[in-house]
């Protein structure tokens, strides 16, 4: 049996295609729902319109691999949460495509994060978004999480990578509480993209990004080189899209600051994240039959 999760985030759409419990198949597309949220509270028409043509396109990209529409399962996060139209979104989604999209609560997007982070393994997740940042610790079960409510594509909007940025997120993350933490893993673009950057790669490759380690004094030399370049020079640069060239600095500042608040030396990475979560979630960890 074939089944297709959309992960509708704030910054990407992801698809991801499981047979029999084992991930076969991954795409993303960055169409940045969040955009322009910190300032209006509503999803631009634009962006609305950008997000409906991925997760068209994803639907079906799914059916031509043989899933069927009943076993393909959307969801939503900070963006549709976050924004007075999030509902209006959602049934467009099922005007279009027929399927109800499942727009998870804060806790709900902790859980899933660190469902497919740790696989019930003891330890410490962040999920840099592109509208929100959750921090999640399991031991034994989730003993501690908290959403906090910006991310990648919020900070861009907001701060234009002005220096202001830093004084605000040293209070911002402040608003986690946190307990004491030994170590983080970091899921999601901005964490991805900026390890798979600091490694000197020329070409992505999720399998070997997987388990790199990020030392916070490599993060912090890599965001002033990346702030002294143009959205357009990063993009050549770096090999990554224009979309993601144009929110790394402002999330890379943030992980930089909750690694600062958290007196960790760096973090690091898993590839597998709310897609394997919410596909655990949805069945159990095991194979659907």
């Amino acid at each position: 049996m074939k089944t297709a999760i959309i992960d509708i985030g704030s910054n990407s759409v992801r698809l991801a295609i499981f047979a029999d419990g084992k991930l076969i198949y991954i795409e993303k597309i960055t169409a940045q729902l969040g955009e322009g949220i910190v300032k209006t509270k509503v999803l631009s028409q634009n962006a609305i319109q950008r997000n409906l043509d991925a997760i068209c396109k994803f639907v079906l990209k799914a059916q031509d691999m043989g899933v069927g529409n009943s076993q393909i399962y959307p969801f939503a996060t900070a963006a549709v949460r976050q924004s007075t139209n999030g509902q209006d979104f959602v049934a467009l989604v099922y005007q279009k495509t027929g399927l109800k999209v499942n727009v998870l609560s804060e806790d709900l997007e902790c859980q899933v994060a660190v469902i497919g982070a740790l696989s019930n393994k003891n330890g410490t997740v962040l999920d840099v978004g592109g509208a929100s940042s959750e921090l999640v610790k399991f031991d034994g079960k989730i003993v501690y999480s908290k959403s906090l409510d910006t991310g990648a594509v919020k900070l861009t909007d907001q701060f234009l990578e002005d220096s202001k940025i830093f004084d605000y997120l040293s209070q911002k993350v402040k608003e986690y509480n946190a307990p004491q933490i030994e170590n983080l893993t970091a899921i999601g673009g901005t964490a991805t993209c900026l390890a798979y950057i600091l490694s000197g790669d020329k070409v992505y490759d999720r399998d070997k990004n997987h388990g790199r380690f990020v030392p916070i004094t490599d993060l912090y030399a890599h965001l002033l080189k990346i702030k002294g370049l143009s959205v357009d020079e990063r993009a050549h640069y770096f090999n990554i899209e224009k979309s993601r060239a144009k929110t790394i600095y402002s999330g890379g500042v943030l992980i930089y600051t909750i690694l600062k608040y958290l007196n960790l030396n760096g973090f690091t990475i898993s590839e597998k994240d709310n897609l394997e979560g919410y596909y655990a979630l949805k069945f159990g960890g095991k194979n659907e039959k």
